[in-house]
């Protein structure tokens, strides 16, 4: 391949992104000097790993392409609700800048971290999240304890006041109020409402025994 078809074809590939002036070609092995029009960064490379790659070659390019996969995949996860900004970012442990349009929020967090977090890891995300599993869980509790299943099972209602208990995580625990007893204990929230008698063992009689709750 002459100079002639090699520039033919690296335009073909990446348009005009690359300057050639300073070319050097001899042949499709040899190294030459190329000049990344967009980010004014001249450097050298094989020829024919240039026409290889998807970037041809420019570092600032291939952290481009990185970050664009990234931030497609982020829009993909939720729903084109955060803009990634790309100013400090080399790979997924780089923190860059990252703004949640719902809540016209700023925040700063690694891609790795934006992307395995439920929310994004965005704090408004989080605590309007937190709070609207806090409230089914509420609605769970009430269910369960103060309703009339519970008098089909004929076992007495109970009020749980949710007031001191923060939600972080289903399987952490957090602070219950039994309302009779005035009885403040902490719990998981799947074991909350999978006890007979929610956690209270003020509620829960002397006589009454199950290895699982006893634990509690």
């Amino acid at each position: 391949m002459n100079q002639i078809d090699f520039i033919k074809e690296s335009r073909n590939k990446f348009n005009d992104t690359y300057s050639y002036d300073n070319l050097n070609y001899t042949k499709l092995y040899e190294q030459i000097q190329l000049t990344c029009i967009k980010h004014s960064n001249t450097f050298t490379i094989g020829g024919r790993f240039h026409l290889k790659t998807n970037f041809g070659g420019c570092k600032y390019c291939e952290i481009d392409i990185k970050f664009n996969i990234l931030q497609k995949e982020s829009n993909n996860i939720f729903n084109s609700n955060f803009i990634l900004e790309n100013n400090n970012f080399k790979d997924k442990s780089s923190i860059i800048k990252i703004k949640c349009i719902k809540h016209n929020f700023e925040f700063q967090a690694t891609l790795d971290n934006h992307l395995k977090n439920k929310t994004g890891y965005c704090e408004k995300c989080s605590t309007k999240n937190a709070d609207n599993t806090k409230q089914r869980l509420i609605e769970k509790s009430n269910e369960k304890f103060n309703s009339e299943s519970r008098d089909k099972e004929e076992l007495p209602r109970i009020i749980f006041d949710f007031s001191s208990f923060e939600y972080k995580q289903f399987n952490e625990k957090g602070k219950i109020l039994c309302v009779k007893h005035n009885n403040l204990f902490e719990i998981k929230p799947n074991l909350h409402l999978r006890y007979k008698f929610g956690g209270c063992n003020i509620c829960k009689p002397k006589n009454y025994y199950t290895k699982e709750e006893n634990r509690n």
